[in-house]
């Protein structure tokens, strides 16, 4: 689940993909989404912790905000 008071971490084979994903979250609102540097494959080469079953990580009710700044419209371009 996503919660105000904790990051959000994106990853995928093509960092354009996690690119777009962390832009979308902060265009949510979401204050702390990362992209991991070298995604999965870097993550696991590292030998570093992984888990198969799911979180119990739970959604926080939240008055998510769109952050318009992160928006260019015609008249910026």
């Amino acid at each position: 689940g996503v919660s105000p008071r904790l990051p959000v971490v994106v990853y995928a084979d093509d960092v354009r993909d996690a690119a777009r994903a962390w832009w979308l979250l902060k265009l949510a609102g979401v204050p702390d989404a990362r992209i991991l540097n070298g995604g999965w494959k870097a993550w696991t080469a590292a030998k570093l912790p992984t888990a198969t079953e799911a979180s119990a990580a739970k959604a926080e009710p939240h008055d998510w905000k769109p952050d318009a700044t992160r928006l260019a419209d015609k008249a910026h371009v």
